[in-house]
């Protein structure tokens, strides 16, 4: 089915809203909102660490096989409204962090940040469960059933919580996920609780 020409793209129209709107070129948020409806540029910086939202995230490679304390475990996480008013939160995808990359919108007060995370199917192939919970009531996961590189690899740091990983000694490929508690609340999202550093790469 081609597409209809003269029908624009969600990007091209959030873009011309925001540019027809009056702004102030003195108003910090107003030229945010101007940079951000722009495209980025294509070259992005990459970090190996970052402490955001009471956790400390590492991207895997090499030096995670050398580390016994090194674990690039993540977990994609979305809030289900109950009715005492509090958000259960729940994992939605469980994997490894890949790259921490800041994208360059040009002079932003605040930095657009990605996770690139390779995750863990759901399912295999069969149809079978690849989350389950054992006897104990911990999640297991088996770590052989990958998603395809392209499939929604990219998450804001917001919308991540760090996991670590222990082998199930009974289940080769299976490892159990252990959620880490966040020193700070994720409601209280402040930017000054952001930093990233970097190493090698850049």
């Amino acid at each position: 089915m081609k597409e209809n020409p003269n029908i624009e793209t969600f990007d091209v129209w959030v873009r011309k809203a925001v540019q027809n709107q009056p702004h102030d070129p003195t108003n910090i948020e107003d030229m945010d909102r101007i940079l951000l409806v722009s495209r980025p540029s294509q070259k992005a910086t990459r970090y190996t660490r970052m402490q955001a939202f009471g956790y400390h995230f590492r991207v895997g490679g090499s030096q995670s096989a050398l580390l016994q304390t090194y674990d690039s475990g993540v977990a994609s996480i979305f809030e289900m409204p109950t009715t005492d008013s509090q958000s259960a939160v729940s994992l939605n995808y469980v994997g490894v962090l890949e790259d921490i990359l800041k994208l360059d919108y040009g002079p932003l007060r605040t930095p657009v940040i990605l996770f690139r995370c390779e995750w863990f199917k759901r399912d295999d192939n069969r149809g079978n469960a690849t989350y389950v919970r054992d006897e104990a009531g911990f999640m297991v996961v088996n770590t052989r059933h990958k998603l395809p590189k392209m499939s929604e690899p990219f998450i804001f740091p917001s919308q991540a919580t760090q996991v670590f990983f222990s082998n199930d000694l009974t289940k080769p490929g299976w490892k159990v996920v252990l959620r880490k508690e966040a020193r700070s609340k994720r409601e209280e999202q402040d930017t000054t609780n952001v930093f990233i550093t970097t190493s090698h790469r850049s």
